[in-house]
């Protein structure tokens, strides 16, 4: 199913869309946070980011790379995979750690770990590490008009100046650009 429905078209809208549309020079760094299928942190590698995926789930990352990360065209060597909660990640880097994208690749907010990640203070967060004029990429997990959709985005409007959001009728959901 790799290339199929949302597995292709999710990492595009998280990743390559935010990723090819911001002028960077190469090299400069992008967070994703959540490994999956590896697709978010390729689409930003084939466009020159020095990427940096933290995943929460060691296993998640090793079934990931194992299995859909040649699928990809993930260069492995040149990602950096760190294994801790994004939230601290984040917490815990240094206050010049830049990115000019940083993709929340991460499961719908239905489980603590992850409802955290769609929270005001973790887009603060984010916002502090952003490369000026950089991008952080959320999926809305449903549709803008939908209750957690309306949710997610409230709490970036809360942080963040400006917002865009693209709703996708091949992923039947929405991701939201701030």
């Amino acid at each position: 199913h790799f290339r199929a429905g949302d597995l292709t078209a999710l990492p595009i809208l998280l990743a390559d869309f935010p990723g090819a549309l911001r002028p960077h020079p190469a090299g400069e760094p992008a967070l994703v946070l959540g490994s999956g299928s590896f697709g978010s942190a390729a689409h930003l590698q084939r466009l020159g980011h020095a990427v940096t995926v933290v995943e929460l789930d060691r296993e998640v990352a090793a079934l990931g790379l194992r299995y859909l990360g040649s699928l990809s065209g993930l260069a492995a060597p040149a990602l950096q995979l760190v294994i801790d909660d994004g939230r601290r990640f984040l917490a815990r880097a240094p206050d010049a750690a830049r990115y000019g994208v940083i993709a929340l690749d991460v499961p719908a907010p239905y489980h603590l770990q992850t409802a955290l990640l769609y929270t005001a203070d973790f887009y603060r967060l984010a916002r502090a590490h952003l490369a000026r004029d950089g991008v952080v990429a959320i999926s809305l997990c449903d549709g803008l008009a939908g209750a957690v959709g309306r949710a997610i985005a409230a709490a970036a409007l809360q942080v963040f100046p400006h917002v865009a959001v693209v709703e996708s009728e091949t992923l039947g959901m929405a991701v939201l650009y701030a």
